[in-house]
């Protein structure tokens, strides 16, 4: 996976505040009967590319892991059992896109477990 956005303003030639950095990554899945799991490995290039009056972000580099457990209960509904693990590298990740990356980063590494109903 990848993304890259680079703009201008045509009137003055200055980039645009809060484009996003390029990014590049891959996820590997796995499923077997009713488990599935994965691992995604992304990253964020700097982005120096700014807009006027604004700062640049650091580049990172984000590893998460996941592991589900789907249960049929039946008439279109099921069950999800999940744990994940994000930021295994407790790296500090600011979005450039966001309004308030210079006061709040994003969370270091974090872990979250829990249960859902789709239906």
């Amino acid at each position: 996976m990848g993304d890259w956005v680079h703009a201008t303003n045509e009137d003055t030639g200055d980039d645009l505040a809060r484009m996003p950095p390029m990014r590049i990554g891959s996820r590997l899945s796995w499923a077997t009967g009713n488990w599935d799991s994965g691992v995604e490995l992304r990253y964020a290039f700097e982005q120096d590319n700014t807009g006027p009056e604004e700062t640049s972000t650091d580049d990172y580099l984000k590893l998460n892991l996941d592991v589900n457990y789907r249960l049929d209960l039946g008439n279109g509904i099921t069950a999800v059992l999940f744990a994940r693990a994000e930021n295994l590298l407790d790296e500090e990740i600011r979005h450039h896109t966001s309004f308030v990356k210079e006061e709040a980063a994003l969370p270091g590494r974090n872990f979250t477990i829990g249960a859902r109903v789709e239906f």
